[in-house]
Order: C-alpha cells, then structure tokens, then sequence
C-alpha cells in the first residue's frame, strides 16, 4: 500500500472528523453530556493534530513512530503482501485495529489519531452514564467535565500509542460496575468479560490487576442494589473465563523481567526517581519495594522533586493529589462508601501495578494514566458532596423531583 498524497490525507480527515462529531453528539446526547462530550472530541481531535504535525508520532512517547511502521505492516498483511512484524505481546490488539483503520482508509497518521479522539469523546458519556447507575446523579454532569478537563486524561489519550484505547476500554469496565450497582448483575458480567478480553490484548498485566481490584471489591462490599452475593457471583462468573488467558498473555509480567524494566527506564532516563530492583530477588522483598514505591509512583513528582523534572509531569502529579482528596470525600461519606470502594479497589489495582514498574517519572504518569477512568466518578461525586456541605446542604447524590423535570 502506497502512502496517500495530501488532498486524499485532507478528505479522509475531513469525513472521519465529521463522522466522529456525529457519533460524539450522539453518545453526549443519550448520556444528556453533550457539551463535555464534544469538548472532549475537540480537545483530543486538536492537541494529537497539532503534536503529530508540530511534534511528531513520537512526541509523547519514543515508540509512536514504531505503532505507526508496525500498522503499516499489517495493513500491508491484510491487503495481501505478507510481512514480518515484530512487536511485544500485549500490544497486538491496538496494533491490528491500527493496522485495519491503515487498510481501509490509507496509511495515513491522521486516520488513527481521529478514531482515538471518537474513543475519548465517549469518555464524558460513560462516566456520566456510570455515577447514575452508581446512584449519584447529581454528580453525573460534574463526572463528564472532570474527564474532560483531567490532565492525564487529556495528553497521553492524544496520540498512536495504546492509552487512549486503554482508557477507553477500562471506561467500558467502569461502565460495567455502574451496571452492577444498579442491579443488572448479568449484562454488567457480559460487558464486564468482553472488556476484560480486550484489555488482555492492549495491556494483560493491567486487565489482570483491575479484574483482581473489582473481585476483592464486590466480595468484600456487596450492597443491596446489586443484590448482595448472588449478584457479586454472577457478576464475576463470566469474566473469571478471561483469566486464563490474562494468565498466559501476562506471563512477562515476574521478578525478574519487572526488575529488568526498572532498572532499564531508569538508565538514561531524564525522569530518573532513583528506584532500584534491589530486593526484587523474592515476592517479599519485591512487594516492599512496591508499597515504598506507591506513594511517588501515584502523586510524583513531588514539589522537591519539581525542578529536576518537566512540568507537565508535575501538573500531572498535583491533579492526582486533587483527584484522591475528592476521592477521599466521597469514600469518608458513609452514603458514597460502598459504591466508591468498588471503582477505588481496581484503580489501586492499577496503581500497584505502576509502582512495580517505577523507573522515571515520564513512564508512570503515562501509565497511571489508567486508574483515572476508575477515580473520576468517586472524585466528582467528592466534589459535590463538598459543595453540599459549604451550602449547609444535607448529602445527597440522587436524583431529586427538580432534576428528573429538567433532564
């Protein structure tokens, strides 16, 4: 397949931007979001347009231009002239579906980085749509904006790399909890295992530790509206069958290859944190490292850290100190409590994963990025339940008799 000149480049931006401002306004429409949703659409469609043509594929991460020649060869595969692709397990799921974007509509950059912006302009739908099965509505709306104007949320989903995918399939996984805490245990379990299969075909170590995060969570705080076990059980059944292949797909993920990765990002790395492999010769001494590591890898860089590292990673570590104060109104209320563990085990999950991993700060904030789509519905129900209570208002998060009138 030969590369398509500009005027064909132009046209196929043209339609996919329009087609996704369509489908944005759609979702945004049906969630009753549409502002933050096509906010969100425009943001993504603009920054990872200006990066790529500005800055390059590789702009927010050295690897871009390898996604770019790694789909390229795999449109060539599906248009009938085979090639040899070498590219690391776990990765194959963005790749292909790149790779297919490439066969249909050309070998053009643009293509891809519009289909990623449709992704994140459904961001704000789905969490919205996610606090009001959680029974707080009335944080719905301040969820689908805080999606929006989350950092993180904001920078690594616009580019080729996998975490604009990434998110949105955790967002999917998000959505299926919703599902869950309003009762519909079965389809929450179904969209919940075709989630959790994609994930394993994006990134298997995270698919893995954030179905972990949501079993500990519903067994340890069933609620009423989920119907107590029996809907914890059949809300887990299903997705238990992606555990066999996570397990397979995630077998990178061990002592010694996790150690190998910190020590390798922290060589040469100008986000160096000073984490170490030492004493990851054992589960013991490789779990201590990771709970000394989980605070930094979580908020860093911290403000005495700040001059020695870019400040987009710094503004990126004070909203993730805002976002867990939020989240920490929400989890200390006693109304919220329940529903909010169920999102916060799996971001922890997550968390826990990036701290094993912690070699310099320019890799974690990349990576944490995938415990927003978990926060954001716990942190904007926090931000209204502190406003209730500046206005002497009682806490309170349903939908009342006023809204359901103005929906």
């Amino acid at each position: 397949m030969s590369t398509p000149d500009s005027a064909t480049t132009f046209s196929v931006f043209a339609f996919l931007f329009l087609v996704g401002l369509a489908i944005t306004f759609f979702v945004g429409s049906k969630a009753k979001v549409v502002a933050p949703s096509l906010a969100s659409y425009l943001v993504h469609v603009s920054l990872s347009m200006f990066l790529y043509i500005y800055l390059g594929l590789s702009a927010l991460g050295s690897d871009g231009y390898n996604y770019q020649l790694f789909a390229e060869y795999i449109a060539d595969t599906f248009a009938g002239r085979p090639s040899t692709v070498n590219y690391a397990e776990g990765k194959e799921g963005w790749l292909y579906a790149l790779g297919g974007i490439y066969f249909i509509f050309g070998k053009i950059p643009a293509a891809g980085l519009v289909i990623v912006s449709i992704l994140m302009g459904a961001l704000p739908a789905i969490m919205a749509s996610t606090s009001r099965m959680m029974g707080w509505a009335k944080s719905a709306r301040a969820a689908a904006w805080l999606s929006v104007m989350l950092p993180t949320l904001i920078i690594w989903p616009s580019s080729i790399l996998r975490e604009g995918p990434a998110i949105f399939v955790l967002s999917i996984i998000v959505l299926s909890v919703g599902l869950y805490h309003s009762g519909r245990s079965l389809r929450a379990g179904v969209l919940l295992v075709l989630a959790t299969f994609a994930m394993m075909w994006i990134r298997p170590p995270v698919g893995i530790a954030v179905l972990a995060g949501i079993a500990v969570a519903v067994i340890l705080v069933p609620t009423r509206r989920s119907r107590g076990w029996a809907g914890a059980m059949l809300f887990l059944t299903l997705p238990a069958l992606a555990l066999p292949l996570g397990l397979i797909r995630g077998t990178e993920f061990d002592l010694g290859t996790v150690a190998t990765l910190r020590e390798n990002l922290a060589i040469g790395a100008t986000t160096s944190t000073g984490a170490t492999s030492e004493g990851w010769d054992s589960p013991s001494g490789a779990a201590l490292s990771i709970l000394r590591d989980l605070p930094g890898a979580t908020f860093g860089p911290f403000p005495w850290q700040a001059l020695s590292q870019p400040w987009q990673l710094t503004i990126d570590g004070a909203a993730f100190i805002v976002l867990a104060f939020l989240v920490f109104i929400a989890v200390r209320t006693r109304s919220t409590r329940r529903a909010a563990l169920t999102l916060v085990f799996p971001a922890v999950a997550v968390l826990i994963i990036v701290a094993a991993t912690f070699g310099n700060y320019g890799f974690v904030v990349r990576q944490r990025s995938q415990a927003a789509p978990f926060l954001v519905p716990v942190a904007a129900a926090g931000w209204v339940l502190m406003r209730q209570r500046r206005s002497g208002l009682p806490d309170s998060l349903d939908r009342d008799q006023k809204e359901d009138a103005n929906a």
